[in-house]
Parts: structure tokens; sequence; C-alpha cells
């Protein structure tokens, strides 16, 4: 999910530097203390800094913290796994010629 839709399930957003403010879904929040920021690897993080439990902002919004990656971050995830993935068969290879 990309911090343009997620931002859209929040009332009274207001943003910051490099964060936003909004109004908290799991308590009666009629002035933004929910902080809101993407890390620099594409992660959506959030802060109720009225305590609320992440838990429960994440039921009042029907989301998991699986929903909160950015493309940015899959994308930075997936071809870490491929990098990974060849660098390991070609060690392999390496290993199982230099075995004979």
């Amino acid at each position: 999910m990309e911090m343009s839709v997620f931002l859209k399930k929040f009332d009274k957003v207001v943003k910051y530097n490099k964060y936003y403010k909004a109004c908290c879904p799991a308590h009666n929040d009629n002035t933004p203390s929910l902080q809101v920021w993407e890390d620099k690897k594409g992660y959506i993080h959030f802060k109720c800094y009225a305590k609320c439990n992440k838990n429960a902002i994440y039921k009042k919004l029907n989301l998991t913290k699986g929903d909160l990656v950015t493309e940015k971050a899959r994308t930075a995830f997936l071809e870490n796994k491929k990098y990974i993935i060849e660098n390991s068969k070609a060690n392999n290879t390496k290993i199982n010629s230099n075995q004979n």
C-alpha cells in the first residue's frame, strides 16, 4: 500500500517535514495524535502519542502490518532475494567444481 492510499484512511491529515499527523482511529481523537511516516526502505510506520495500542489501530483500519509495505520496499525485497539466490547458485557451482 502506498502512503497516499494509507493516509486516506484518516481524518485531519497534516504534512510536516518527514512525517504526517492525523486523528487516531482507535480513540476519540479531535487533535491529531497519530504520527505516520515512511522509512528509507519504504515501510510505513505509525505511532499514537495518546498511547493507543498498535493492534487496536490495525483492527480499526482492518489492516495488518504486511499491508504497510510500499512498492519501493516490495521491489527492494525481491531484488535482494534474487541477488541472494543467484549468489548462492554461483557459490554452489564454485564449491562443486573445486571438489573434482
